[in-house]
C-alpha cells in the first residue's frame, strides 16, 4: 500500500516540476513586465544553447529522484523541441540511452544466471530450505 502512495506522490511531484518548467508566468505590474523581458532575453540565450540556469538543473534532478516519473520527465525533455534547451535535450537523450543499456544488461544477466547457473541456485535454495 505504501508503495502505491509513494508512487502516486512521486508522479504528482514530477508533474508539478514539469509544469513549472513548461508553463510561463503572466506579469501583472510594470516591474514584473521588466523582469519578464529580462527572462525572455535569458530564454533566447537558453534556446541558443548558451546557458542553463542552476534552478532548472535543480528542478530536473529533483524530478529524476522519483521512479517512473523520471522516465516521463526524461521523455518530455528529450522529445519536446519547442521549449527545451538543446543541451538539456541532448543530456536527456543520453540518459535515456544509458537507461536502455542498463535494462538490457540486467535482462541479459538474469538470463545468463537462469540458464547457466540454475542447478547451482536450486542446490543452494534446497540447502537453505533444509536448515
Amino acid at each position: 500500500m505504501w508503495t502505491w502512495i509513494f508512487l502516486i506522490l512521486g508522479i504528482v511531484i514530477a508533474l508539478a516540476v514539469v509544469g513549472t518548467l513548461i508553463l510561463p508566468k503572466i506579469p501583472a505590474s510594470s516591474e514584473e513586465k521588466r523582469e519578464m523581458e529580462e527572462m525572455a532575453e535569458e530564454k533566447r540565450k537558453l534556446k541558443s544553447g548558451e546557458v542553463t540556469s542552476k534552478k532548472r538543473w535543480f528542478l530536473i534532478y529533483i524530478g529524476l529522484c522519483f521512479p517512473v516519473a523520471n522516465l516521463v520527465i526524461l521523455l518530455v525533455l528529450a522529445f519536446r523541441k519547442e521549449k527545451t534547451n538543446p543541451t538539456i535535450r541532448n543530456w536527456a537523450r543520453a540518459n535515456l540511452i544509458f537507461m536502455i543499456i542498463g535494462v538490457v544488461l540486467v535482462i541479459a544477466s538474469v538470463l545468463v544466471v537462469y540458464f547457466f547457473f540454475n542447478d547451482v541456485l536450486m542446490a543452494y535454495l534446497n540447502q537453505l530450505a533444509s536448515l
